[in-house]
């Protein structure tokens, strides 16, 4: 029997709170240098200072190089974000049957936004420059670990872990939708074949 979408506490806390903290971030992006250290709204991004000696991308190394890989990746923040706040719609506030049967799809869409970005991310941090690592190879390894690994790796751990539980949903309530549909079919047939 297909099963009607219950979203869980894990998921809906991690597209809200992730959400808010993209939203920070892309605002942080979208609005430098205004946002950046002197800056009249730097004050709203003011942890961006460190972070901007971590990440080379989010400081005046980027900027300064015109790099619009974190202008690009701001504008996917945005079509993700969109789809979070839809699934938090759909599962949470409109809870119809059609609603809580196209939640699953659109959660598994922004998770794998997310995940793949973030993978991106780091992909376009290893391969750039003559060995790699131009944007945050100048780290000791201690920073690296637990100012840049740790807060990065959810990322792409959390929402690949929620594809896997929305993806393994979706998959089962296709299947049963599939015979489902099959075993009309075959039903119209036989009904067909002795009605001649």
């Amino acid at each position: 029997m297909m099963s009607i979408h219950k979203p869980s506490t894990f998921i809906g806390v991690w597209f809200l709170i992730s959400s808010l903290i993209v939203c920070w971030d892309t605002g942080y992006i979208l609005l430098r240098p205004r946002s950046m250290k002197g800056g009249d709204l730097h004050w709203i991004w003011a942890p961006y200072e460190l972070y901007g000696t971590i990440d080379y991308i989010y400081g005046p190394t980027a900027w300064n190089a015109m790099d619009g890989f974190p202008k690009a990746q701001s504008v996917m923040n945005i079509a993700e974000t969109i789809l979070n706040f839809l699934y938090l719609y759909l599962a949470y506030v409109d809870k119809s049957l059609e609603a809580l049967c196209i939640a699953p799809v659109i959660g598994f869409t922004a998770v794998i936004m997310t995940a793949s970005k973030t993978v991106l991310y780091l992909f376009n941090d290893w391969f750039c420059g003559p060995s790699g690592w131009c944007k945050t190879g100048h780290n000791d390894w201690k920073t690296y670990i637990f100012l840049w690994f740790i807060p990065n790796t959810p990322w792409i751990f959390v929402p690949t872990t929620i594809a896997y539980l929305l993806g393994r949903e979706i998959v089962a309530n296709l299947t049963i939708a599939g015979k489902v549909t099959q075993g009309g079919a075959r039903g119209a047939a036989a009904r067909k074949s002795k009605s001649h």
